[in-house]
């Protein structure tokens, strides 16, 4: 290369700077019609809103309002692998504990021309998630009734003779067993390692897609300034359809292969014995109890204390927290 083009190469380098691609007035009207869009045409608890752990004045875009968006723009996904998925459903490589992980990549494109090929990109994002994340990899295992095989098994009262009840308001069979039944007081209780994690294996694919589409919605669309992308999973905030499981916790992304390592506390940073009390403090509240994502994501937002304190308010407005149970036993004939 010559020294003279080298120079004129170096002056036209010099003299470009990035530009606006639309004047100041166009993208103020452009905001104003973003805004605009979200207070007339997206619902609350549906499209976008507030969880635990979220600042107030920033609501979280959910899924629905991700295809919404998309949708209005004129913008299209496609979800692809970032890596092959790991499915080791038999641990054979990570220790003798089942793993599975997918980490997917959305790309939003813009059509342009008639076919495939006439596309634009527009905005790429990856999200992941993973069979170690806390809400997949334990599950909280109660007294399982040895006939019915429902966990349905609760302590029969003193004055019809004691033993033990698989509940029928629960779902239960009704059977009674004696006291000292080993197949029901030898069970392991409280948080275990889920035996079934193939059974999920769909749901943490379809999570790893949510999150990896969220954050690529955020891009394209340009609408982090009035959404974020839900840092705290949560199965029934709002219009979230099959992408969450019950206990499920939102995560923007990551590999989830974090806590669960016998440390005693659960993700939120309360114990396990902490997490079982406001458990059991939510099962009084009968059929207004929270859902369990809902109260993990509120022991993960306010803490022990605070959870704890609004569970008791509850049940005395409802006038629940003297109130005995539902008869846990029949009389005896």
């Amino acid at each position: 290369m010559s020294t003279g083009m080298a120079t004129r190469q170096a002056a036209q380098m010099t003299a470009w700077t990035p530009t606006f691609a639309m004047s100041v007035d166009d993208a103020v009207a452009q905001v104003r019609m973003k805004r605009e869009f979200m207070a007339r045409v997206m619902v609350e608890d549906v499209h976008y809103g507030s969880l635990p752990g979220t600042r107030e004045d920033k609501k979280c875009l959910f899924k629905p309002g991700a295809e919404l968006l998309l949708s209005a723009m004129g913008l299209h996904a496609e979800l692809t692998d970032a890596a092959p998925p790991t499915l080791d459903i038999t641990g054979r490589d990570h220790g003798g504990e089942p793993f599975i992980e997918y980490r997917r990549t959305c790309a939003i494109y813009r059509q342009i021309g008639p076919d495939e090929v006439g596309r634009m990109l527009i905005a790429r994002a990856e999200g992941s998630c993973s069979s170690w994340e806390v809400k997949y990899r334990y599950r909280n295992a109660q007294r399982r009734c040895p006939d019915c095989e429902q966990e349905t098994i609760i302590k029969g009262k003193a004055e019809y003779g004691g033993g033990w009840v698989c509940h029928r308001p629960k779902g239960g069979c009704g059977q009674k067993f004696q006291d000292g039944d080993l197949r029901i007081e030898r069970q392991e209780l409280g948080r275990i390692k889920n035996p079934e994690v193939a059974d999920v294996a769909n749901t943490i694919l379809k999570m790893a897609d949510k999150r990896a589409f969220v954050a690529a919605t955020l891009l394209a669309t340009g609408c982090s300034d009035i959404f974020t992308q839900d840092i705290v999973d949560e199965d029934e905030a709002g219009g979230q359809g099959d992408d969450n499981e019950p206990g499920t916790s939102r995560r923007a992304s990551g590999t989830g292969r974090q806590g669960g390592r016998g440390n005693g506390r659960a993700a939120s940073g309360i114990t396990d014995e902490q997490k079982a009390e406001l458990q059991a403090l939510n099962d009084r509240l009968g059929d207004k109890k929270w859902s369990p994502a809902l109260l993990n994501g509120k022991a993960s937002g306010l803490g022990y204390e605070k959870v704890k304190a609004e569970l008791e308010a509850l049940l005395a407005k409802a006038g629940s927290a003297a109130a005995p149970e539902p008869d846990q036993q029949e009389p005896p004939a």
